[in-house]
Order: C-alpha cells, then sequence, then structure tokens
C-alpha cells in the first residue's frame, strides 16, 4: 500500500507585486484565519469572490 498524495487540479504559477502594508496585512490575516501561506489565503479570496451573491 503505497501513501500517495490525492492528485490536484493543474495550476499556473501567478507572481504578484504588493506593497510591505499589504503584505503585512495578508499576513497578518493569514494567521487570524489559521491559512499556512499567503497562497492559501489569495486562493481563499478569490474562491468566495468568484461565488454567485446570494440574493435576499
Amino acid at each position: 500500500m503505497t501513501s500517495e498524495s490525492p492528485k490536484q487540479p493543474a495550476g499556473e504559477l501567478v507572481t504578484l507585486e504588493l506593497s510591505q502594508s499589504t503584505l503585512m496585512w495578508l499576513d497578518a490575516l493569514r494567521e487570524e484565519w489559521g491559512l499556512r501561506s499567503r497562497e492559501a489565503l489569495i486562493s481563499r479570496f478569490l474562491d468566495e469572490l468568484a461565488q454567485p451573491a446570494n440574493d435576499a
């Protein structure tokens, strides 16, 4: 029995140039949300933005 990790969908590498103050804000939010990386935080942001708005 092998312990292979599940296949992740292929992605694209994206590079962002951000100000130091933005990085500090992202790092604080990343820690608050318990995420391990900036990549995880930005991915979560984009996933939330991509969801259709719930009309009330």
